[in-house]
């Protein structure tokens, strides 16, 4: 999974030959949640789905 900020037709054709490859390597779990919780000031990991939300 990745994400793309802004229309950047290079880059994004860049990460869907990259996802649709499939031999990316496996990040590590820890390091998975390390990026993602320094990516926003306020990180909220929920259950369920956006349609079902489980607190």
């Amino acid at each position: 999974i990745d994400r793309l900020d802004g229309a950047h037709a290079p880059e994004l054709t860049n990460k869907v030959q990259r996802l649709g490859a499939g031999d990316v390597p496996k990040e590590d779990l820890n390091e998975r949640l390390k990026r993602l919780i320094n990516a926003a000031p306020c990180m909220l990991f929920m259950k369920g789905s956006p349609q079902e939300p489980r607190c």
